[in-house]
C-alpha cells in the first residue's frame, strides 16, 4: 500500500534522522510551495512549511488535513480557507526566544555602534571620515513594545549593559508603562507584538512623533508593524538617528528606499536562524505532525 504524500517547503532542511523518522510514515516531496504541480496538490495529505502558503494553492487542497507551521505565529496562512476545508493548522512552541533576543541586541549594537557604515569607510580607505561619535548603551533607556517571552529576554541582557528598561504590554499590566511614557523617554525602542491585525502599522507618523529625537527603532517582530514610509522620512529628517531590521512586510526586500540611507541596518529574517533554535524548531514540526497522525 502507497503511502500518503506529505509536502515540505524545501526552506526547511530536516537531519537525516528526522527525514528518515517522516519517510516511515508518509512518501516525502520537497516542493517550492509557490510552485506546485496541481496533481501534487491534490493528493496531499500533509504540508510543512515555514512561509506563506499563496491562496491560490490552498484553495486547490483536496485530501490535505494538517499544516505544520515551522513558527510560533501561523497568521500567514489563511485561517477562512484552511478552516472551510477542515485543514488543521499547527504552529511550534516559542524556541528561539533566545536567538531572537540576542539578535535584538547585535541590531541595537551595529546601529549604535555605526558597525556596518565603519566598516565600509575602513575597506574604502576612509578611515573615520564622516562619522560621528557612537552611542553609549550604559544608563540608556531601552523601550520594550511587546513583553512575551522574547521581550522579556531582552530585558534580561539589556539590564545585564547597565541600560534602563521601560515596557508596554496591555496583557502584562503590572509591568506596562502608558505607551505614550515609553515612546517619549525611550532612547531606543524595540518591537516585540505579534501582527495582529490591530497591530499593522503600530510605529506610524502619530507614534514617530512622541518619540524622543534621536532615538533609535528596532524591529525583529513583523514588518507590518511599521508604516515603512514614515520611518523612512523620519530617517531623512535625523527625527530617527538609526534603524535595525530584521523584517518586512514584503521578503523578500530587494532594491527599496531604505538602501539609500547609511542610518540603516538589516538583515533577511535570520534572528530565529541558529543551528539551536533550528534543530528544536524542525523538532517540534516532525512531532506536531506525527501526533496529529497517530491521535486522528
Amino acid at each position: 500500500m502507497s503511502k500518503q504524500i506529505c509536502l515540505i517547503d524545501n526552506g526547511i532542511e530536516l537531519d537525516t534522522s528526522g527525514l528518515e523518522l517522516l519517510k516511515s510514515f508518509f512518501t516525502i516531496k520537497s516542493v517550492d510551495l509557490c510552485k506546485l504541480d496541481l496533481s501534487i496538490i491534490k493528493e496531499c495529505i500533509a504540508i510543512l512549511t515555514h512561509r506563506e502558503i499563496p491562496e491560490h494553492i490552498l484553495v486547490q487542497l483536496e485530501k490535505c488535513r494538517y499544516i505544520g507551521v515551522r513558527a510560533h505565529n501561523v497568521d500567514y496562512i489563511n485561517s477562512e480557507i484552511t478552516n472551510h476545508k477542515g485543514i488543521k493548522v499547527v504552529g511550534i512552541p516559542q524556541v528561539a526566544q533566545n536567538a531572537v533576543a540576542e539578535h535584538t541586541m547585535s541590531l541595537i549594537f551595529a546601529v549604535s555602534k555605526q558597525i556596518i557604515i565603519s566598516h565600509q569607510n575602513v575597506i574604502s580607505n576612509k578611515w573615520r571620515e564622516s562619522i560621528p561619535p557612537n552611542y553609549e548603551l550604559r544608563h540608556k533607556t531601552l523601550g520594550i513594545i511587546g513583553y512575551g517571552t522574547i521581550g522579556k529576554k531582552v530585558a534580561s541582557l539589556a539590564k545585564a549593559f547597565n541600560m534602563n528598561v521601560l515596557i508596554y504590554d496591555k496583557e502584562h499590566e503590572q509591568y506596562s508603562k502608558c505607551l505614550c511614557e515609553v515612546l517619549e523617554y525611550s532612547d531606543i525602542i524595540t518591537l516585540h507584538l505579534s501582527s495582529h491585525k490591530q497591530n499593522f502599522n503600530f510605529i506610524d507618523t502619530k507614534k514617530i512623533e512622541m518619540m524622543k529625537n534621536g532615538a533609535i527603532l528596532i524591529n525583529t517582530s513583523r514588518g507590518r508593524l511599521l508604516d515603512i514610509n514614515a520611518v523612512e522620512q523620519a530617517l531623512i529628517s535625523k527625527k530617527i538617528r538609526g534603524v535595525g531590521l530584521d523584517v518586512f512586510d514584503n521578503e523578500p526586500y530587494l532594491n527599496g528606499n531604505l538602501f539609500q540611507l547609511d542610518n540603516v541596518v538589516m538583515t533577511p529574517h535570520i534572528a530565529f536562524y541558529t543551528e539551536e533554535a533550528i534543530n528544536k524548531m524542525n523538532d517540534c514540526l516532525i512531532d506536531n505532525l506525527l501526533n496529529f497522525f497517530n491521535e486522528s
